[in-house]
């Protein structure tokens, strides 16, 4: 869990950091069908996404951990003690 956490933390900063250097002036994109002029697009970041992101990345790994950790429990010993 808190190497999840870590993780999320550290992918949440590297974007953050991304987005407020390199693309700080925006995205240039095509114009759309029926348009003829371009339009910026901006990477806005909430608070209240970056939590659910960084919840949700601990959630799925504690999960996945869980689920390994519940096969390992149910199979029998003599499987877990031999050599491969």
């Amino acid at each position: 869990a808190l190497l999840a956490l870590a993780a999320a933390v550290t992918g949440a900063l590297v974007t953050y950091g991304a987005g407020r250097s390199l693309l700080g002036r925006g995205i240039t994109m095509p114009p759309a069908p029926g348009m003829t002029l371009p339009s910026q697009v901006f990477l806005v970041f909430s608070p209240t996404d970056t939590v659910t992101v960084v919840a949700l990345t601990v959630g799925v790994a504690i999960g996945g951990a869980a689920l390994v950790a519940v096969r390992v429990l149910r199979g029998p010993i003599v499987r877990g003690l031999k050599v491969a």
